[in-house]
């Protein structure tokens, strides 16, 4: 194995002999070069976004302005058609970084979106008839307004952010009405019951969360982390990116008393997230990107093995499913998937000194210095590393 060499990359004089006049003159600084950020060509990210009640719907990009300052903005498109004769969701953002700790930065966003919602309830009156009232509420589009509170994780190239806020529609939703035996449009039809004029109509009110990957493209876009990467906080990044996400999808699970369908679509795909793309955060955090997105997709096929399977186990008969391929396919598949999270999570530390040895930050330290510059050496301390 070829030896260390140690390199003295920084140096100070603690107490030194007097010097020459000339030495004595001060020397201009140098100028400060422009960052990358202010002098990039392209301070755009590019975000592929997902969530619940996100603003721009289920899944979307958006196009943001970021000079890596305070102050950010875009543009978003939905990834969704409500009809094939009317436009995706448009989105108009606009955000401010607000506190920064360690390497994360706490932000708010504001969005103003033309998007399309539409909420159905069914009711029943008492004493409870046969025949429940359906109501219908559509906004086709809607004007929202949104604003949401998050977290960013900037690497400089690859970003992250997790937001939860509210939106409100702006415009009146369409109504209609249907009891079986009476069937209405419009929230002003004299058909339609007293009790259903609802001043703030169900899902005029929304909550979100969202989660967003981005990349930039500054050719030389600057890294707002510390070069030295933090084996505990790869470690923690990874552990918590895999919990919060999968105890707030148990959480909607739970919550969900009426078992509505969409509630359990949102919860079921929180959980995934926390298992596809959480262990690898803390890879991505030290930089190593093909790892990090090799393991997601070995995640993401150990999933689908198991929903497979159990879609094979559940449509044939009981007895001779009972202990065939399917069941077992489906526990290996999961086992296989836990015991990649697992791994993981565990080696994320492994992976922040493996990125600082090939930075060359694996041993910094302070050892004495003799400098000769002047007519005298002089004695001091330099700050060495091994590279």
């Amino acid at each position: 194995m070829a030896s260390r060499i140690e390199v003295v990359v920084a140096a100070f004089t603690l107490f030194a002999a007097a010097t020459s006049a000339s030495r004595a003159r001060a020397e201009p600084l140098p100028p400060v070069p422009a960052t990358a950020a202010a002098t990039s060509p392209l301070p755009l990210v590019l975000e592929l976004h997902t969530g619940w009640h996100d603003p721009l719907g289920t899944a979307g990009l958006s196009l943001v302005f970021d000079r890596s300052g305070r102050l950010s903005g875009g543009v978003g498109l939905g990834l969704e058609r409500w009809s094939g004769a009317s436009l995706p969701a448009l989105g108009l953002f606009g955000r401010a970084r607000l506190v920064q700790v360690g390497p994360f930065w706490l932000g708010a966003t504001a969005t103003l979106s033309r998007v399309h919602d539409e909420v159905d309830r069914l009711y029943y009156r008492q004493p409870r008839s046969y025949a429940g009232d359906n109501l219908l509420w559509s906004w086709e589009p809607g004007y929202r307004a949104s604003a949401a509170l998050g977290i960013e994780f900037d690497e400089g190239r690859w970003s992250a952010r997790l937001e939860g806020g509210v939106g409100y529609l702006l415009n009146d939703p369409r109504c209609e009405y249907d009891n079986n035996f009476v069937r209405t449009e419009g929230c002003d039809s004299p058909d339609l019951p007293a009790a259903y004029r609802f001043q703030v109509q169900p899902g005029r009110v929304l909550p979100s969360a969202t989660a967003s990957l981005g990349y930039s493209f500054g050719l030389e876009a600057p890294s707002r982390t510390p070069a030295g990467k933090s084996p505990a906080m790869a470690f923690m990044l990874s552990l918590t990116s895999t919990l919060a996400p999968i105890a707030i999808g148990v959480g909607m699970r739970v919550a969900n008393k009426k078992r509505s369908a969409e509630y359990d679509q949102a919860s079921l795909a929180a959980v995934g997230a926390g298992i596809v793309i959480g262990p690898s955060v803390g890879h991505a955090y030290t930089g190593d990107y093909l790892r990090a997105s090799g393991m997601a997709l070995a995640r993401t096929a150990g999933l689908l093995l198991f929903y497979l399977a159990i879609r094979a186990d559940g449509s044939c008969e009981e007895s001779p499913c009972k202990g065939s391929g399917p069941v077992v396919l489906g526990v290996t598949s999961l086992l296989a998937v836990s015991a990649l999270v697992v791994y993981d999570i565990a080696t994320a530390p492994l992976a922040a000194r493996r990125a600082n040895e090939r930075n060359g930050l694996g041993a910094l330290g302070v050892v004495p210095a003799i400098t000769t510059g002047g007519p005298t050496p002089s004695r001091g301390l330099a700050l060495a590393g091994r590279f």
